[in-house]
């Protein structure tokens, strides 16, 4: 379980600076955000801790960002790997099942920094 969870990390780093979505975008991000092939991103939603708010932070925040190929198989591989029962699962969990809140992300994010 820890490989997944610093693989996750790896992949949320990865997201955060190829498509530029904000944190709470990415912790708020389900399978069903995903187009079939994995190529674009829809974002309408974002997570604030353990508040999940049904719009961005603003109306222009509302947006599909396409996937480089690189992050097209990630998401991918990972969707197989997890074999999840929705759609509507978040795609990154902590280890009790639960989204990661924001400042959980930041602060990791510092200490890699």
């Amino acid at each position: 379980m820890s490989r997944l969870l610093d693989y996750s990390i790896f992949l949320m780093i990865c997201t955060m600076l190829y498509t530029g979505i904000r944190t709470g975008e990415l912790c708020g991000l389900r399978w069903n955000d995903f187009s079939s092939d994995f190529s674009c991103l829809k974002i309408d939603e974002s997570l604030i801790d353990d508040i999940f708010e049904n719009a961005t932070k603003t109306e222009s925040g509302e947006r599909m960002i396409i996937l480089m190929t690189f992050l097209q198989r990630e998401y991918a591989e990972l969707y197989q790997y997890k074999k999840t029962d929705s759609d509507k699962n978040y795609v990154f969990i902590n280890r009790r099942g639960r989204p990661f809140k924001t400042q959980n992300v930041d602060k990791k994010f510092r200490y890699i920094k």
